[in-house]
């Protein structure tokens, strides 16, 4: 029996097709409900202190306060990172330390399949916005920082760290 690759191929650009369509309807799900979970954290944070109730952090504070348990799993991983940094403003955490941290804090890890790739994603979105600064270890290994560290820096206040873009260029 010959196999039919014109009806294979129809059959996979099909599929890729209706897959693709599911996952922009799912994006833009997962936009409006973020744009819903920013709404209802604003009318919390408007009635929690008239009520005796603390806020809840945002990611967008300009120095976010410690938190615990149970604060850094309702305000989320972003803000629980942010939190962590500038709890230890003068520590230089990779992904695998802050997971670590986090898990230490109480962080409830259920749910993600890879904490560390996003414990990571999540650093390098916060440097990418301003919110963390990227360094480089004396090992040569990425590490993060809290963007409200005082500057300018020397490399004995980074414990021998050097800035992920002082490194010079492979390319020449």
């Amino acid at each position: 029996m010959a196999i039919d690759y014109k009806k294979i191929f129809a059959e996979a650009k099909a599929e890729l097709a209706q897959l693709r369509a599911e996952e922009a309807n799912l994006e833009e799900q997962l936009l409006s409900i973020r744009t819903q979970i920013e709404s209802a954290e604003q009318v919390y944070n408007t009635v929690a202190p008239v009520v005796g109730e603390p806020r809840i952090p945002n990611a967008k504070d300009p120095l976010l306060p410690p938190l615990n348990a149970a604060d850094l799993q309702a305000s989320g991983l972003t803000v629980a990172i942010r939190s962590a940094l500038d709890e230890r403003i003068d520590t230089n955490f990779s992904a695998a330390q802050m997971r670590d941290h986090l898990t230490k804090l109480g962080w409830d890890w259920i749910g993600y399949k890879n904490p560390l790739s996003t414990v990571h994603t999540t650093l390098v979105r916060l440097a990418h916005s301003g919110m963390a600064r990227e360094v480089l270890t004396p090992e040569g290994k990425k590490a993060f920082h809290s963007a409200n560290r005082k500057q300018p820096w020397t490399l004995k206040e980074l414990g021998g760290a050097r800035s992920a873009k002082d490194e010079p260029s492979a390319k020449k």
